[in-house]
């Protein structure tokens, strides 16, 4: 059984893959000129083995490619790597090897965030309601949440009076909170109001 650094195949595919370039913009196929134009190439060697002459070795090729190609060629996606395994073994002439599996694979950055881009991600925001951002905050001026210590609960009232002076509205739980309202409900809306 021949090791796996013999393999001849693996080792020129970039050459083979841009014949087949060449070869499908001759033939004006242009959809899978592009496939293997733009794909990421990886090749596992040794995919399957046949006692047959001596030992014949299929290897599997991947083409990772962009996404809008990917889902382009999606529903013709088994046709599509059926045909450029059978043009890629018609290309080469290295004895018992060949290119068994062709597989196309979506390339995806990772730091999307596909979920958001759809478009249709409901939001888990809390909504308040717009009279209660007009009590909270008042009608204008920058918005600032002033937390604190009880200990120093008459400081944190003097700098929302000085605060206020320069167009900054502050809300302070004791002085903002009307006595009847839910405590935890109010401190929840100020932040998102």
């Amino acid at each position: 059984m021949r090791s796996l650094a013999e393999h001849e195949l693996p080792k020129n595919i970039e050459r083979y893959l841009a014949a087949l370039s060449r070869l499908y913009a001759q033939d004006g196929h242009r959809a899978l000129q592009e496939i293997v134009v733009n794909a990421q190439t990886r090749v596992r060697e040794g995919w399957s083995y046949d006692n047959l002459n001596g030992g014949t070795y299929g290897h599997a090729l991947y083409l990772v490619i962009p996404e809008p190609m990917f889902l382009a060629a999606a529903k013709k996606r088994d046709e599509i790597q059926k045909q450029i395994c059978r043009d890629l073994n018609e290309l080469h002439n290295f004895q018992n090897e060949f290119i068994v599996e062709v597989f196309l694979e979506m390339d995806v950055p990772e730091d999307r965030d596909w979920r958001q881009e759809s478009g249709l991600l409901v939001s888990t925001a809390a909504v308040v309601a717009p009279d209660s951002v007009s009590r909270i905050w008042g009608d204008k001026g920058f918005r600032l949440f002033l937390s604190h210590k009880s200990e120093v609960k008459k400081e944190t009232a003097e700098l929302k009076e000085k605060l206020g002076r320069f167009g900054v509205s502050a809300f302070v739980a004791h002085e903002d909170i009307k006595p009847s309202r839910a405590w935890q409900t109010e401190i929840e809306n100020a932040p998102t109001a």
